[in-house]
């Protein structure tokens, strides 16, 4: 089972610049494009307590909560 090139591309990111919201942001969007809102709670999460991260990650990663049904 091979990962999408998308979500290669954004751990390649994150590896290169862990520190960075934008990222973990770009996951959590993806999970959500894909309806995998639990997954997306979780990379919003790590976006808003990372560099360049904040309420607007807090406030995605809510949405992804209600989606996931938790």
């Amino acid at each position: 089972d091979r990962a999408p090139t998308t979500v290669l591309l954004e751990r390649e990111g994150a590896r290169l610049d862990p520190r960075q919201a934008l990222w973990s942001r770009r996951l959590g969007e993806h999970f959500l494009r894909i309806g995998r809102p639990a997954e997306a709670a979780e990379a919003f999460a790590r976006a808003a307590s990372q560099d360049g991260g904040g309420v607007r990650d807090l406030a995605q990663r809510a949405l992804a909560v209600e989606a996931a049904g938790d």
